[in-house]
């Protein structure tokens, strides 16, 4: 397979990354939350965000969650700590328009650091997926 390189969104489509951890990765979920907000007040039909974070379970993250997705379509990661997401937040937020991805090893089994579980969609895929540009498209 001709590799043009890890291709993550459309090519040529815009990315507009939205800051909200400080530069160690840390923050509050008032700042998450804030994130969200704002993702939700500038997205328009054609729009997917994106969170790869996740901590302890916060029903307020979750709403925040929630209510943005009737907006936008949100993909939350399920975390990397081979735990249930229902443990954790936003992963645990289960709405329309909410998917939660969970890495697949090779074989179809769980990869062995991914969280697991039920959530509104989960969405199994590897963690060593490659695709050529002609299968992206």
């Amino acid at each position: 397979m001709g590799l043009l390189g890890v291709l993550g969104v459309v090519p040529g489509a815009p990315v507009v990354a939205v800051r909200i951890l400080d530069k160690r990765g840390s923050g509050w979920n008032s700042w998450v939350i804030g994130g969200i907000d704002y993702v939700a007040s500038k997205c328009g039909s054609s729009d997917v965000a994106n969170m790869s974070l996740g901590g302890g379970r916060s029903d307020s993250l979750n709403t925040a969650v929630i209510n943005a997705a009737k907006k936008c379509p949100f993909v939350l990661a399920a975390g990397n700590e081979k735990q249930n997401v229902a443990n954790v937040s936003p992963a645990s937020a289960n709405g329309a328009n909410i998917y939660t991805v969970s890495a697949f090893s090779s074989g179809d089994f769980w990869a062995s650091f991914s969280n697991y579980g039920h959530s509104n969609s989960s969405c199994l895929l590897s963690h060593q997926v490659w695709l050529s540009r002609e299968q992206v498209l």
